[in-house]
């Protein structure tokens, strides 16, 4: 396990250099698994948002990489 959210419910993971967010509903007891598709090695560091809601992935050069794991959406921005 790479990282979790706050109450487990969301956890990234990592199997042959693939990663996987692995979602767990409570309520329903049901657990559904995505692969990610991002290419890892570009990044230096990476987080799970508290929530659980987004990854954001960290360059060298002060780049981030934001995906959204509800909407499977992603974004670049550059910070100073």
């Amino acid at each position: 396990m790479l990282s979790f959210s706050d109450s487990f419910e969301k956890t990234i993971s990592r199997r042959n250099n693939v990663i996987f967010l692995t979602i767990k509903n409570y309520l329903t007891n049901l657990v559904s698994t995505h692969e990610i598709k991002v290419e890892e090695q570009l990044y230096e560091e990476s987080y799970l948002s508290p929530n659980g809601n987004f990854l954001i992935f960290k360059k060298n050069d002060n780049s981030y990489f934001i995906y959204d794991v509800r909407k499977a959406t992603e974004q670049v921005f550059v910070s100073d």
